[in-house]
């Protein structure tokens, strides 16, 4: 489990940001404007979005190093897929940063607390939703859980291209002993 949260700490920003990032946050109190606490939520995203934004010119994006914390045997042909969705975490997280800068700037204080309590969340929970849905329906990759059962009813990977590659990767990894090598996986990770 340690390496897990050692993997997960390489994502984050470097010494340098954590440093910016501690300042700006630290700024804020010692300010004592209204305005500086409002704004500070804008740098954090902003600085997700950059950080998202920054991974694109890498050779694996964030969204696939997630990906592939989550399933360290993912197939590759995930890459194109998640450079898309990393693209897209980018511009929504710049769109809320955005959104509280503008709440903040215009002096709104009832705004920006209603879109700091719930608006920005229902932006994250909307976005989650959604990418797992066009996940689904994208790779068409099942498993026994009731959600996938409903969407496999309607969506038969089959049906598709990329449904036919993925049934055709999973069976391939069963072939091959990949549950065993998913393990031994878990098993250093969690070391």
């Amino acid at each position: 489990m340690r390496n897990l949260f050692r993997e997960v700490a390489k994502l984050g920003p470097s010494p340098g940001q954590r440093v910016a990032l501690v300042a700006i946050v630290l700024a804020a109190p010692a300010s004592g404007s209204r305005l500086a606490w409002e704004l500070l939520p804008a740098v954090i995203w902003g600085w997700m979005a950059f950080a998202f934004a920054q991974s694109l010119r890498d050779r694996e994006t964030l969204a696939e190093r997630f990906a592939r914390l989550a399933d360290p045997l993912a197939p590759d042909f995930i890459a194109p897929y998640c450079r898309r969705l990393t693209g897209v975490y980018a511009v929504v997280f710049f769109g809320i940063a955005a959104g509280f800068a503008f709440f903040a700037l215009t002096g709104d204080q009832a705004a920006w607390l209603r879109f700091a309590s719930w608006g920005c969340w229902l932006v994250v929970g909307a976005l989650f939703a959604g990418e797992f849905l066009v996940r689904k329906l994208w790779f068409r990759n099942y498993t026994e859980r009731a959600i996938d059962r409903v969407i496999a009813r309607f969506f038969p990977a089959e049906n598709t291209e990329m449904g036919r590659r993925c049934l055709a990767y999973v069976s391939r990894m069963r072939a091959e002993g990949a549950r065993q090598r998913l393990a031994a996986t878990r098993t250093s990770i969690s070391r």
